[in-house]
């Protein structure tokens, strides 16, 4: 009985994202919960836009997901996997990252201002024209990223693996002596 309750409470959810752009579209309010069902349901995750400002989301799976423009300042990510994610614009600002899985994911235009990232995997990562400013990298890995046009202010990269990082045009960061 118990089983069945979960399947159709499941198939209620996914049934309630269809006409909705297939997933869920800007300005929509998720719990962990709803999160985790959705997760269990899907093959690839469309959260575009949505609000997911201080929610809990620890150890989840978001690889490959598209959360372009989505709202997750404050959130707890921490060792979240969101390899090949789509964060493009997305506000991650506060966010604990803390040694989350982001190799080859697009964070560009993102907003990771004050975002601690300790530990995290950012190998390939796109970071262009993103907002690190006062993000902490504390020995995250930042092997061939892209931090084309990033604002890098009040940033510690010096003690970080960033062998083949493109650092052109970054603003605000001054390579120690």
């Amino acid at each position: 009985m118990n089983k069945l309750i979960i399947v159709l409470g499941l198939l209620a959810l996914t049934l309630s994202c269809k006409g909705r752009d297939e997933d869920l579209t800007r300005d929509e309010d998720l719990t962990r919960g709803e999160i985790i069902k959705l997760i269990a349901v899907k093959d690839s995750l469309n959260l575009r836009g949505v609000n997911l400002a201080n929610v809990d989301l620890h150890l989840l799976d978001f690889t490959g997901a598209n959360l372009t423009g989505a709202d997750l300042k404050g959130a707890n990510l921490a060792n979240v996997d969101l390899s090949g994610a789509d964060l493009s614009g997305a506000n991650l600002s506060y966010a604990d990252l803390y040694n989350a899985d982001l190799y080859n994911a697009d964070l560009s235009y993102a907003d990771l201002s004050y975002a601690y990232l300790p530990f995290a995997i950012l190998t390939l990562a796109n970071l262009s024209n993103a907002n690190l400013k006062g993000a902490d990298f504390t020995g995250a890995n930042l092997t061939g990223a892209d931090l084309k046009g990033a604002n890098l202010s009040n940033v510690d990269l010096d003690k970080l693996y960033t062998t083949g990082a493109d650092l052109t045009g970054v603003k605000g960061y001054v390579k120690k002596p």
